[in-house]
């Protein structure tokens, strides 16, 4: 548990956005631009040349009120509603001719976001107060809105997969240049017609289809060429089904068919053999040698065959290996270079028609637009683009410290929340250790968001030509004989880097995997690079971006891991002092490995689960979850809904969320005020301070039938628990005001009202009268003026004052903040405080997903007691724990009970945390404690004072108190506002709307026979309407006549009925459907 605890102090569960948006910026942004400078401008100008260098990013910075430029904090840009970016400086020149030559310096060339505790963020140096260890990072401000990149799943490229389906196989790969991002999909069809192979490929580009035999007429592959790259079946009858294919291509070869052209599209009649070589596989370079294509088309056709004929197993696109995951820095990346790109090619066309530098800057430069638009939108693309990815960026959910955490771990696959498909939202066995398998939602998006595990790290992007040249260095240094992948024969192994292939090996690729691995574990390869034995003659080393890696414990560096651990070393209490895990993984004994590589590994869970075919074991069991499934206490008893429920419970839980209040200025933010560590805790959760940031209370739970109301998820409640201040919680809102002037007016002042022109029903006495602004301390009531505004326009004098419009609270002004915008404008923020105290119908729920209400609050006095006088602070239905099968519950209140009856304030129960049988354990504790051995108690009836004949459960248990507040949700109405059309009240809380009958509830009152009821609610109080219908025809008659106008009779009669159903007439009468009305006349 300590290296699970040092990692979690060492590697924070923002590293991985932290050190993908540091890469992003360090190196990053000039990559972009120097390969779209390459590939647009200089591709389309061939006279012209342009250069961007000296590429820095500046600390975020602001002009403060007395023109002078200091360094912007987080704080203060969050309280300004200003963006934290940071300005790129870029030196450029253009030169269109020998002595026409364009220069700018130092040019601002736009703004970009910082991420918050990054290298670049203002809060890393010691010039600018320092951050507590609670504060989150990870995350952006945009116009003073936090926004956290949502981490993105996708396919990986370069990968062929084969997908069996109804006996045939498809084997599919996007190949992706890393270059110039162009992209083809590769299509293979494989299957059975009688007794023959057949196979097809869909020609990327072109979309048309072709069969085998002339691809591999397009790539002069001969017959012995393709032997040596297709492995021969094992049986008879797959190796004649092979044979047999293989004598139709020679045949094929003999009658020198023609190549096909192509006959759709935008190149009609262009020869496909062209696209062949020049587009079929983007990711081997730009020049494509004709021998790497061979081996990509021919390892696919060898997959696929092995694939149909079932000596290999069907790929999954659900496999983790074959997914690959962007977080902060890539999906920046990917959206800068979209931008520019755009930007470049404006340059391009308008460098040709000899515009100015200054003029081109000034007219295409909108990076810093496109930027903000997505961050502000979620919408990942470019202005006006077709691509879009939508809800990649999101507001940060601070609803609790556990919510905030949950956002920097999240990851989203891309797919409709209508999506049918199981299999995309079912849990994938090779997620173990890399995926939260608990940590989803409930609902449309379950299985389509999810959540890494504790000690899940991405792989950033590694230089391949630094990789390949380590590559060929081992190989020369092992004497093995190194050829080039075009020249293989059988027998040989290929090596390929991120799916390229590179060289051939002639000799046993066993000797190779040793030395790679041992020169990975020397650091002389970088950690993070994979190899594994991609079949029987390839070897895949990786080094691309977006692999999903953890570390492991190395089995063979056992000893060393002891005499580490066997050292006097100081321990973490607050401060990241411990560097037990860097020492690890610098003296080897932890190594990093990706999914690829541990398919075919044998990881030991334990120390004892190890065997001879063991290689890694787990540095601790518990790194399976995530964060909001680590933190409840003997996890490993409950049933996985359960976990699952609480994850999403967790997370609306009330806590702390600042080390100070005064850090508040969200618009609603509810804050828990008597917060309280649990008895029976984690190692987990005070790694991640959850410990200071508490979210809940230990209450005495009794588990017992109760006065009948605790019933159907209901709690009693103790009056004294609530009087002592037990789940308090404060509600801080935030109410903004300006002087931004409308069209219409000329100035707006921030200051009193004059007396004449002040609104009458306002209550202005509140207001400070120097600066117009209510005083800090004020308890509010409606219509209380929070900040006074007036407009002038000419001699006209308007209030504009914004005041407290929320009828039935009473809450206290907390702070007022007053400040510049960056356009010069006042704005003045008033933050009101208000205490939450508990009552009938708020929400609890305990870290066992027992989702409770209040349903009835008790005095102290009529409480059951035990005969030492305690009474319980809750009381809960004895009929949750079974129906629900939540041991956990059960297990940490015995656990409570022993350690406070030992004096012991903090319990460990980490997930796996060694052998002990909890229940037998429990018991020990128990009767070492002087209880019985299930923990139970007598009980008296507070109300009666008799003997309550059942032993109860009473114990402590860590309770939250959830962000469904009755206070937020109750509202009612007597009369009110109306829709024009339909004459029915309007709808929703904000809007003083009524309560809405839905089909449900008139089914229900409806076989309670309540028809009178429905008829008071549906009819009298909604839209009641009378009008006048004729008896004999059944028309509308005007009621403004005697008789009708249409038959002429005078037998009329008044009736009433819902303003829609006379819409529906109408309606009906629009479409030519008359509709009569014959009233029965009742006796």
């Amino acid at each position: 548990m300590e290296i699970l605890k040092s990692y979690l102090h060492t590697r924070s569960v923002y590293e991985v956005h932290l050190s993908s948006f540091d890469l992003f910026v360090s190196e990053g942004l000039r990559n972009v631009i120097e390969t779209e400078t390459r590939n647009v401008i200089r591709a389309d100008n061939k006279n012209c040349d342009f250069a961007f260098t000296n590429i820095v990013v500046e600390r975020p910075t602001i002009v403060d009120d007395n023109r002078k430029i200091h360094y912007l904090t987080p704080r203060e840009a969050k309280m300004r509603d200003i963006s934290y970016d940071g300005t790129v400086y870029v030196d450029i020149r253009i030169q269109t001719s020998r002595d026409n030559v364009g220069q700018v310096c130092r040019y601002p060339f736009m703004k970009l976001p910082i991420m918050v505790g990054s290298k670049l963020c203002n809060t890393r140096y010691a010039t600018l107060p320092t951050v507590s260890e609670t504060d989150l990072k990870g995350y952006f401000i945009i116009r003073g809105k936090e926004r956290v990149l949502v981490s993105q799943e996708r396919m990986a490229y370069n990968v062929p997969l084969c997908l069996l389906k109804h006996g045939a196989v498809t084997v599919e790969m996007r190949s992706m240049s890393s270059a110039t991002s162009h992209s083809a999909l590769n299509k293979m069809l494989l299957c059975v017609k009688d007794f023959s192979l057949s196979a097809t490929y869909v020609v990327p580009c072109v979309n048309q289809t072709i069969d085998m035999y002339q691809l591999l007429g397009m790539l002069d592959i001969g017959v012995d060429e393709f032997w040596a790259h297709v492995d021969r079946p094992v049986d008879q009858k797959n190796r004649v089904l092979l044979e047999r294919f293989v004598r139709g291509y020679t045949l094929h070869l003999e009658a020198g068919a023609p190549h096909p052209t192509c006959t759709k599209g935008a190149r009609t009649n262009i020869e496909i053999k062209r696209v062949v070589e020049e587009e079929l596989f983007p990711h081997l370079g730009q020049y494509i040698k004709r021998g790497d294509c061979v081996i990509a088309v021919l390892d696919m056709f060898n997959r696929g065959f092995k694939t149909l004929i079932g000596a290999r197993p069907p790929d999954s696109r659900d496999h983790y290996a074959n997914k690959r995951i962007e977080v902060s820095g890539t999906l920046l990346k990917s959206l800068f270079k979209i931008s520019f790109k755009r930007f470049a090619r404006n340059i391009a066309t308008s460098s040709n028609a000899n515009i100015s530098l200054a003029n081109i800057l000034s007219r295409y430069n909108n990076l810093t637009k496109c930027i903000q638009y997505s961050f502000s939108t979620g919408n990942w693309c470019a202005i006006r683009s077709t691509y879009v990815r939508a809800g990649v960026s999101q507001i940060l959910g601070r609803i609790s410290y556990t919510s905030a955490l949950s956002y920097m771990k999240r990851v989203v696959q891309p797919c409709s929340k209508e999506l049918k498909n199981s299999d995309v939202r079912s849990v994938h066995f090779s997620g173990n250790f890399f995926i939260d398998h608990c940590e989803t939602p409930e609902g449309a998006t379950v299985g389509l968001v999810k959540n890494f595990a504790l000690t899940t790290e991405v792989t950033e992007e590694q230089n391949f030509t630094h990789v390949l040249m380590t590559l060929r260095r081992l190989v020369d240094g092992l004497g093995t004989e190194r050829t080039a992948p075009g020249a293989i024969e059988a027998g040989t192994t290929v090596v390929t880097l991120n799916n390229r292939p590179v060289f051939a090996l002639d000799d046993s690729p066993d000797a190779f995997l040793a030395v790679f691995r041992d020169w990975r574990t020397r650091k002389l390869v970088h950690p993070h690079t994979s190899v594994h034995m991609d079949g029987r003659r390839t070897i895949s080393v990786l080094c691309d971006e977006g692999r999903m890696i953890r570390p492991l414990v190395d089995i063979g560096a056992r000893q060393r891991l002891k005499d580490i651990m066997d050292r006097d070393r100081p321990r973490v209490v607050w401060e990241k002092t411990d560097d037990l895990f860097d020492e690890l993984v610098a003296e080897g004994v932890i190594v990093y490995r990706t999914v690829c590589e541990l398919e075919n590994e044998v990881v030991a869970m334990v120390a004892n689960d190890i065997t001879d075919a063991t290689r890694y074991m787990e540095i601790h069991p518990a790194a399976l979850l995530g964060v909001m499934s680590s933190i409840v206490p003997f996890v490993e008893t409950n049933q996985s809904p359960r976990v699952t429920y609480y994850s999403n419970m967790g997370k609306q839980a009330i806590s702390w969320l600042y080390d100070s209040l005064e850090d508040a200025c969200e618009t609603t933010t509810h804050y828990l005020v008597n917060g309280q560590v649990p008895i029976v805790d984690s190692d987990v959760s005070s790694a991640l301070y959850l410990d200071r940031m508490v979210s809940g209370n230990n209450a005495m739970v009794a588990v017992a039938p109760y006065m009948g109301f605790n019933q159907e998820d209901a709690i009693i409640i103790s009056k004294s628990a609530i009087d002592k201040g037990m789940f308090y919680a404060y509600t801080m809102r935030t109410i903004a005001a300006d002087d931004i002037s409308l069209a219409q007016e000329k100035s707006v002042t921030i200051g009193v009202p004059p007396e004449t022109y002040r609104k009458k029903h306002l209550d202005f006495s509140a207001l400070d009268p120097d600066t117009g602004i209510v005083r800090i301390g004020t308890r509010l009531q409606v219509d209380t003026v929070l900040v006074g505004r007036y407009a002038r326009v000419g001699d006209v004098i308007t209030d504009k004052s914004v005041a407290f419009t929320t009828k039935d609270r009473f809450p206290v002004v907390h702070d007022t903040i007053t400040f510049k915008t960056r356009k010069g404008n006042s704005c003045v923020k008033v933050i009101i405080r208000e205490l939450r105290v508990p009552e009938v119908g708020d929400k609890f729920c305990s870290r066992s997903a027992q989702k409770s209400t209040i349903g009835l609050i008790v005095s102290h006095e009529d409480m059951p007691f035990t005969a030492d006088g305690v009474i319980p602070d809750l009381i809960l239905n004895p009929c949750a724990l079974p129906s629900r099968m939540t041991l956990s519950q059960i297990l940490e209140g015995a656990h409570s009970i022993a350690a406070l009856t030992a004096g012991i304030s903090r319990v460990n129960k980490t997930a796996w945390n060694g052998t002990e049988n909890y229940v037998e354990s429990a018991k020990e504790e128990l009767v070492a404690a002087g209880y019985s051995s299930e923990g139970t108690c007598i009980m008296y009836d507070g109300t009666t004072g008799q003997k309550i004949e059942t032993p109860i459960f009473m114990a402590p248990t860590f309770y939250h108190r959830l962000k469904h507040l009755v206070a937020d949700k109750i509202y009612s109405r007597s009369v009110g506002s109306v829709k024009a059309i339909t004459r029915q009240p309007l709808s929703g809380r904000s809007s003083n709307g009524a309560l809405r009958l839905g089909e449900m509830e008139l089914s229900c009152l409806s076989a309670h026979g309540a028809s009178s009821m429905l008829v008071d609610k549906a009819l009298e109080c909604s839209d009641k309407y009378s009008m006048v219908i004729c008896s004999v025809c059944g028309n509308i008659v005007n009621s403004q006549r005697d008789s009708c106008a249409i038959c002429d009779t005078s037998q009329t009669v008044r009736i009433v009925i819902p303003y829609v159903f006379k819409l529906l007439m109408h309606n009906l009468a629009a479409l030519g459907v008359t509709t009569k009305i014959f009233p029965k006349i009742r006796a």
